[in-house]
C-alpha cells in the first residue's frame, strides 16, 4: 500500500525506527530533534487538523493507541482547538493521577482546565466545566495544602457561588462543591452545615441527603447539640442501609459514614446520661468498622 511504501522509505532514509515488533508494527522518529523540526514546519491549520485526527481516532477506541494517556489525548485536544473535550479529558487526567496519590501532577492538569475554562464562550457550559473540574481540584488541595488553606477555601468559594446559579436540578451533580464548602469552612456555629442541609433538603438524592446528616451531626456533636446530633444520624441511618452503592469511605471525610453516625450517637446518648444506648451504638460502631475493614 501507498502507507507501506512511504513508511519503508523513510525507514531507508533514517527518519524513522520500528520500536515494536508486534503486529501491526509500531514505529517513532529516530530522534526527537526530527519529530520537532517536522512539527515546526507545519502550518497552523494542517497542524490542528492532525491533532485533531489522532484525537477523533483514539478517544472513540482507547484500545487503539495504549501508549497515548489521558492527559497526552487532552494535549491533542487542545492542541486541535477542541477546548471543551481537552477540558474533559483534563479532568479525567486529574482524577487519574489523584487516585494514584501523585497529587501534583493532578493540580497541575486540574489547574490548567480550570485555566482553559475561560475559553469556552457559553456561559451554561463553561460554568458546568468548570465545577466539574473543581470537584476534582478540591480534594487534591485539601490533601496536599489542607483543608484550612487559602487555596481551598478560595477554590470552594468560588465554586458555591457558581453552584448556587445554576439549577435546581443540578442540586445533586454539583453536592461535592457544598460538601467541600462546608468542609474548608471556618465557622463555629455550624452555619454552613444547616445552610447546606437547608439548600438539599428538596434534592431526591439519598446520597445527598445522607452525607448533608453527617455534615451536621459532625459539626453540632462538638458544639454539645447532643439531641440533634442523634436525630441526625437516626434520619441518616436508613438511607446508608438502602444504598449499599454510597458506602465508599474515600468520598466524603475519608472514613465509613456508618461507622461515623453510630459513634457519634453513642457519645451523644452518653452525654444525655443514656448510658445503655450509649453503649450499644458504640458497640454497633465498633462491630461495623470491623466488618467493613476499613481502617
Amino acid at each position: 500500500s501507498d502507507v507501506d511504501a512511504a513508511i519503508e522509505d523513510l525507514l531507508k532514509q533514517g527518519f524513522i525506527v520500528q520500536v515494536s515488533l508486534s503486529e501491526p508494527a509500531l514505529y517513532g522518529f529516530r530522534h526527537a530533534l526530527i519529530r520537532e523540526t517536522i512539527y515546526k514546519a507545519l502550518l497552523r491549520a494542517p497542524r490542528q487538523g492532525y491533532h485533531g485526527r489522532i484525537f477523533a481516532a483514539v478517544h472513540g477506541n482507547r484500545h487503539s493507541a495504549p501508549w497515548i494517556g489521558t492527559a497526552a489525548l487532552a494535549e491533542h485536544a487542545e492542541n486541535a482547538g477542541l477546548i471543551a473535550e481537552a477540558i474533559e479529558c483534563l479532568v479525567t487526567a486529574g482524577g487519574e493521577n489523584a487516585s494514584r496519590s501523585a497529587m501534583t501532577e493532578a493540580r497541575q492538569l486540574l489547574e490548567h482546565a480550570l485555566g482553559l475554562c475561560r475559553d469556552i464562550d457559553d456561559k451554561s457550559r463553561r460554568e458546568s466545566l468548570m465545577l466539574k473540574t473543581m470537584a476534582v481540584l478540591g480534594p487534591v488541595l485539601t490533601t496536599s495544602e489542607g483543608p484550612g488553606s487559602e487555596p481551598a477555601q478560595r477554590l470552594y468559594e468560588d465554586g458555591i457561588e457558581i453552584a448556587r446559579r445554576r439549577p435546581q436540578a443540578e442540586r445533586a451533580t454539583w453536592f461535592p462543591i457544598y460538601w467541600g464548602w462546608w468542609f474548608t469552612g471556618s465557622d463555629v456555629n455550624g452555619e454552613r452545615a444547616h445552610a447546606l442541609l437547608d439548600e438539599m433538603k428538596d434534592v431526591d438524592n439519598a446520597e445527598v441527603q445522607l452525607q448533608s446528616r453527617h455534615c451536621v451531626w459532625a459539626i453540632d456533636f462538638y458544639l454539645g447539640r447532643h439531641g440533634i446530633c442523634v436525630s441526625s444520624v437516626d434520619e441518616a441511618l436508613p438511607l446508608y442501609e438502602g444504598h449499599p452503592e454510597l458506602r465508599n469511605p474515600s468520598h466524603y471525610g475519608g472514613h465509613d459514614t456508618k461507622v461515623c453516625g453510630l459513634a457519634h450517637r453513642g457519645l451523644s446518648l452518653w452525654f444525655k446520661g443514656r448510658t445503655a444506648e450509649a453503649i450499644a451504638s458504640l458497640r454497633q460502631a465498633k462491630d461495623w468498622a470491623g466488618q467493613t475493614g476499613h481502617v
